[in-house]
């Protein structure tokens, strides 16, 4: 029955039905519910440090006031609470054991704090006022020397940033000439003025430190820039040398992920250590003793998901080793053991963030020694070794590690490892998020694997809500989560913006997926995306679904939704036009691809979306564009979709976003828009993601949720809008 054959009185009380449902909508709360409220005022560890002789613990946490430095603690059977330090300052350094300083980001100065006893601190006395916003601060102990990074303008002088700033500001127009890419880059219009390193010589005398008068610049005159815009804290230094990993300067990097490895003597010369058409490298770390360097870098120049490879070079020869070449893993960091004999390697692995080590000769580097797994529960990440210490102390040998981990149901906290005789002990350390999820029912996710596509074997996450049992009659809807990257993960971690238990908390059996395209699980499922967006991916997706519904038939499949952003917003998109083998009644696509030919002529970085469809640009493989573009099947489109974007997302701009819902608003498809003018590719101010959870599940709870419209109604309300735009055609 066509729906001009219902009444408009029923037409009007199904409307006001609808509208009085949204209008009372109301996010579920309790005792025992993490909210998206508990998530957005969890306190976040945002980075810890351990003095250099292990006895006290530096920790960053923000908080929706601000962030807040503390110190805590590492003696033996301590009990005593982390003292907060400043509320102003998420940059710190340690200069020595006891002393410490933090840069101060009211006065835009470097304070300096004595630790006088556990729970007595010295007043923070200023060694240098910088003239402008600095970040990415480190500090050699054995030559006294501050590095630090600062924005400058092209002669490369850190004093004369100010008056130049004002130049530009009072310069009478809003004119900005650009004559390559990038113009603008993730959230940022590009200019002239580019990240660079300095170097700041300080005087110790007990522990009362002193700044020299001047900034030394050592990239001035290189033509380099470092950190690269993509990167941060892309350099290291030794008494005698400065190491940078930095874009080439001779290829455009709009389109060429390539960096080089540089090594700067520290008065004067510069050594360019890679060579060829290789990728992108990064973390280059110079070893303890100061005779080596290990960094990792990918093969293919253009790839930014590459395999990275360990390369170790030998300063005083020159040689250059790969280390654990065939090892079918891509590490993220790595770092040096104090002896200089081993490397520490945070690795994704198996939907997780685990920790290797591997051994390092200079006289024999080996190629064929695979890294051994130190520790793989949940998941690992900004590891510090600790040297050997007094036996008062928690670190008492050369392996222990102070790191973070985090969990699907806990947050980032600070922890001690220790290895003895091959046994591994782990103990907490911080709980700045103990009180907020203190009597949370949070589910800690179950993995199960299938066959995908191609054979390949895939993994992917249940993570259930509360009440859920086995085996009962009361059927769950489903949110299906899609994971963005493409090349990443759903990984047993906590997230602050897709956090499958929020989701579960409200009364959803989340599904996450980790498809071809997806990192951990070895580069070639990670590399089979590749010209293949709408193939392996989804048919991964589907074989996905269709097992979770198999495992857990729970699961009421008359209430799926299917919800990602970035590549996940692609696939939402792309299954919007493609949903019968799926069944979703409900979508929500956060900064997604709208048309993969608009994308690539809008975007940031080129270098991706080329290497995804084939190492190639439209005009000379437009076919492949067009065969996994989302905007040829909009026709298609039928089910009800919510779509969010951001006004300073310039990785896929806001006209993706409004591409999409004219597409559905113009068929008469159910659809709303969610804008926020100043958030980029993520939301990342705490009302902003109250909003985005709140309208989410709203959406959800229309379209899915208890009491949602069945399926009829649904479809004949979209007639009659259809038929609406029809008559003012």
């Amino acid at each position: 029955m066509r729906l001009s054959q219902i009444s408009s009185s029923l037409l009007l009380i199904l409307a006001l039905g609808a509208q009085a449902k949204q209008e009372s909508f109301e996010v579920k709360g309790g005792p025992s519910i993490f909210t998206p409220h508990d998530l957005v005022h969890l306190p976040q560890l945002s980075s810890s440090q351990p003095s250099p002789d292990g006895s006290h613990l530096l920790s960053s946490v923000s908080t929706q006031a601000g962030s807040i430095l503390y110190l805590s603690s590492l003696a033996l059977n301590s009990t005593s609470d982390p003292i907060p330090v400043t509320n102003s300052s998420s940059s710190f350094l340690w200069l020595s054991a006891s002393s410490f300083a933090y840069l101060d980001s009211k006065t835009n100065s470097l304070l300096v704090v004595t630790v006088i006893s556990p729970t007595i601190l010295s007043s923070p006395k200023t060694l240098v006022t910088f003239p402008v916003p600095v970040g990415d601060l480190k500090y050699h102990s054995d030559s006294t020397t501050l590095a630090f990074t600062a924005d400058v303008w092209e002669d490369g002088d850190l004093s004369s940033v100010v008056e130049q700033d004002e130049i530009y500001e009072n310069r009478g127009d809003e004119g900005q000439v650009f004559d390559s890419l990038f113009v603008r880059h993730w959230d940022t219009w590009r200019g002239k003025k580019s990240s660079q390193i300095f170097l700041l010589q300080l005087q110790k005398s007990g522990e009362v430190f002193k700044a020299s008068p001047s900034f030394q610049n050592p990239l001035n005159s290189t033509n380099l820039a470092s950190p690269s815009p993509d990167a941060l804290s892309d350099f290291d230094l030794s008494s005698s040398h400065l190491v940078v990993s930095a874009k080439d300067p001779k290829v455009n990097p709009a389109w060429h992920t390539r960096k080089g490895i540089y090594l700067l003597g520290r008065h004067g010369g510069v050594q360019t250590l890679t060579s060829g058409t290789r990728g992108a490298t990064s973390s280059p770390k110079i070893s303890p003793d100061g005779n080596q360097i290990v960094w990792l870098s990918m093969n293919e120049d253009g790839y930014e998901a590459d395999k990275n490879d360990i390369i170790l070079y030998d300063i005083a020869s020159g040689s250059k080793h790969v280390l654990a070449k065939h090892w079918d893993r891509s590490p993220s960091s790595v770092s040096w053991f104090p002896n200089s004999s081993h490397l520490l390697l945070t690795t994704p692995h198996l939907a997780r963030e685990v920790l290797f080590t591997l051994p390092v000769s200079s006289k024999n580097p080996s190629s064929r020694i695979h890294p051994t797994l130190l520790y793989s529960n949940h998941s690992s990440g900004s590891p510090h070794i600790l040297p050997s210490s007094s036996s008062s102390l928690k670190g008492k040998t050369a392996s222990t590690i102070v790191f973070s981990r985090s969990s699907l149901t806990e947050a980032p906290e600070t922890y001690l490892l220790e290895e003895k005789d091959g046994e591994v002990e782990v103990e907490r350390v911080t709980r700045f998020t103990e009180k907020g999820l203190k009597g949370k029912d949070l589910h800690p996710g179950e993995e199960f694997w299938f066959e995908g596509s191609e054979g390949a074997t895939i993994q992917g996450w249940a993570v259930l809500p509360p009440g859920f049992k086995k085996g009962e009659k009361k059927k769950w809807p489903m949110a299906f989560l899609i994971h963005g990257g493409p090349q990443g993960a759903w990984e047993d971690s906590w997230s602050a913006r897709w956090n499958p238990n929020v989701f579960a908390q409200q009364g959803y059996v989340v599904i996450a997926i980790n498809p071809h395209g997806s990192t951990s699980f070895g580069q070639k499922l990670t590399d089979g995306i590749q010209s293949n967006w709408g193939s392996r991916p989804i048919q991964d997706l589907l074989a996905g679904l269709q097992h979770a519904l198999k495992i857990y038939p729970e699961i009421d499949d008359e209430r799926l939704a299917a919800l990602g952003a970035s590549w996940g917003g692609y696939a939402v998109n792309w299954l919007n036009g493609h949903n019968d083998a799926f069944g979703f009644k409900a979508f929500v696509c956060h900064d997604g691809i709208f048309s993969t030919l608009d994308a690539f002529y809008s975007t940031d970085e080129l270098y991706f979306i080329e290497r995804e469809f084939g190492s190639s640009v439209p005009w000379e493989n437009r076919a492949l564009y067009e065969k996994w573009n989302p905007a040829n099947h909009v026709a298609s489109w039928t089910t009800p979709q919510m779509v969010i974007h951001g006004g300073r997302d310039f990785r896929l701009g806001e006209t993706h976003g409004l591409a999409a819902f004219t597409a559905l608003q113009r068929q008469g498809v159910p659809a709303r828009f969610l804008y926020f003018e100043k958030e980029n590719h993520w939301v990342l101010n705490g009302g902003n993601s109250l909003r985005w959870h709140h309208e989410i599940f709203k959406w959800l709870d229309e379209w899915v949720g208890e009491d949602a419209k069945d399926v009829a109604t649904v479809r004949a309300e979209r007639e009659e809008r259809v038929a609406s735009f029809q008559i003012q055609k």
